[in-house]
């Protein structure tokens, strides 16, 4: 997929992947956390930061780690708010009260990986994602 559209749709991954665009993109992503969660601090969540930093190391990843909690979530879930050399962690509904510790690394773990998988190469799999998204 990553080639057929670098090759078949170039001038779409060359506007995607120009630097104009992944600045404006990174702003979007931070005015979103802003308006759409709050920030988790650190030492009043130190348990859960504690936990995120243990599946961050052992997963191997330079990343620091910043844990969001969603305002008008509906459900349990999680989600990667990415930025290069940035993992934003947003946890929507009661997650931190409803999943046990092992349950909460997993998601954590989850969410970390995708963080990962869109560093690779420079991007190009979060680059795939968004063109494939637009």
């Amino acid at each position: 997929m990553l080639a057929y559209l670098q090759q078949h749709e170039a001038e779409l991954w060359r506007w995607f992947s120009s630097h104009k665009t992944r600045e404006e993109k990174a702003e979007t992503v931070r005015l979103e956390l802003l308006k759409t969660g709050y920030r988790l601090d650190r030492e009043a969540n130190g348990e859960l930061y504690d936990l995120a930093d243990a599946v961050a190391k052992k997963m191997g990843l330079t990343s620091g780690v910043t844990i969001y909690q969603s305002e008008n979530a509906v459900g349990l879930n999680a989600s990667l708010a990415w930025l290069p050399n940035e993992a934003h962690v947003v946890l929507h509904g009661p997650v931190q009260e409803t999943l046990s510790q092992d349950e909460l690394a997993a998601l954590l773990a989850h969410e970390l990986a995708h963080h990962e998988l869109y560093s690779i190469d420079a991007g190009v799999y979060l680059l795939m994602e968004q063109v494939l998204s637009a």
